[in-house]
């Protein structure tokens, strides 16, 4: 039982990126739409000046965009990537980094959650056999964060207590799970999000099966809503692995055949590859 105060689940940050000079300027044009809706009237000039990856531009508290050779990058983070993001992923569809929290506010003080990841995570790769990376630190402020994944994987956990990071609680009451996805995961949440129309539960249920597939339970009651994200690599993938079987197993069943031996090929991959004998006519019976 989770004696949960608070929940607040949310887009946590947006990256979105366009090509040539038509998509930089939709991409300004969503920087400036965002300048306008919260008051900001002042020239693009004086906006505070953005460079990274490449780009330079101008920033906002929360919000930046800048431009390179090939095209244009808009990035929002924090509440305003909750409230414009329906807007900027209308606009633009090319999403390169989709960030999603939820934020759990308990009315016990909590300090064992970054212990009980740890434990989850060992047990998880202790049960598969299988390496899992994670890292825990805790700041000056006794601020604690666990990391699931490395930070330069598409896919990238953390859990850390917000109440401390945002100075506004006491260690061990404020806790924030939080997934970073790049690339093709972030494209692919980012697309059923909006097929949810936006809807908070979906990414609560998001967050919480995020964490429970790497073997960590997060601390709340979740909904329990289905999240099912269509995948685009799906022909890619049959694809490969059909090139793999053209590669490798072909040669391997052909040199066991020559053998006499496609009867325990079929029993090894569980159903028969014999060829159906053939009547002296020819059709086979």
């Amino acid at each position: 039982m989770f004696h949960v105060k608070h929940l607040s689940p949310s887009v946590d940050y947006i990256r979105v990126t366009s090509q040539g000079s038509t998509g930089a300027g939709v991409i300004l044009d969503l920087f400036e739409r965002i300048r306008s809706a919260q008051g900001d009237d002042k020239p693009l000039y004086s906006c505070k000046s953005f460079r990274a990856l490449g780009y330079e531009g101008q920033q906002i508290p929360h919000v930046a965009w800048g431009r390179r050779g090939d095209g244009a990058m808009l990035q929002v983070g924090g509440h305003a990537a909750q409230e414009y993001g329906p807007m900027v992923m209308e606009s633009v569809g090319r999403v390169t980094r989709f960030d999603l929290q939820t934020t759990v506010e308990f009315f016990e003080q909590k300090l064992d959650i970054p212990a009980q990841v740890v434990e989850q995570l060992c047990l998880f790769a202790g049960d598969r056999s299988r390496e899992v990376y994670y890292a825990q630190i805790t700041n000056s402020l006794m601020g604690q964060t666990v990391y699931v994944n490395r930070r330069t994987s598409d896919q990238f956990g953390r859990v850390y207590d917000k109440g401390v990071q945002a100075q506004q609680q006491p260690p061990g009451y404020v806790w924030r799970y939080e997934v970073e996805l790049k690339g093709k995961p972030a494209k692919e949440a980012a697309r059923a999000l909006k097929r949810a129309d936006f809807d908070p539960h979906w990414i609560e249920a998001f967050v919480y099966q995020w964490f429970t597939k790497r073997g960590v339970i997060p601390q709340w009651e979740t909904g329990k809503m289905s999240i099912v994200i269509e995948r685009e690599t799906v022909l890619a993938d049959d694809l490969k692995t059909i090139s793999w079987l053209h590669r490798c197993v072909s040669p391997v069943i052909q040199r066991l055949a020559g053998q006499g031996k496609l009867d325990l090929v079929s029993d090894a991959i569980g159903f028969d590859i014999s060829p159906e004998p053939k009547y002296n006519d020819g059709s086979i019976g």
